[in-house]
């Protein structure tokens, strides 16, 4: 039989435990989700991790991406009308 001391104590570890736990999920939601610059002045040469280091394509964008989708894309408002013209005559061509 297990006494009332000991199951304080057990109580009291599996609350620090969780506390841990929940510490630590919340520590890995605060990390900033990286963001891709798209600028019609970028050069797909660049990384895109800033303004100053845009790049100029979606292709460019999806290659650093990569399989991983925690990342944020910011256009600069003439590249997004670009981009959305070319989506959009790729999508008449393949239809």
């Amino acid at each position: 039989m297990v006494s009332i001391s000991e199951t304080r104590r057990l109580t009291t570890l599996h609350g620090l435990i969780y506390m841990l736990v929940l510490r630590y999920v919340l520590k890995q939601s605060e990390r900033t989700m990286p963001t891709i610059y798209i600028s019609d002045s970028g050069d797909d040469k660049n990384d895109g991790l800033s303004l100053q280091t845009a790049i100029y394509s979606l292709k460019r964008a999806k290659k650093l991406q990569g399989s991983r989708n925690d990342y944020s894309w910011h256009f600069g408002p003439r590249a997004w009308k670009r981009i959305q013209k070319e989506l959009s005559e790729k999508k008449k061509k393949s239809d």
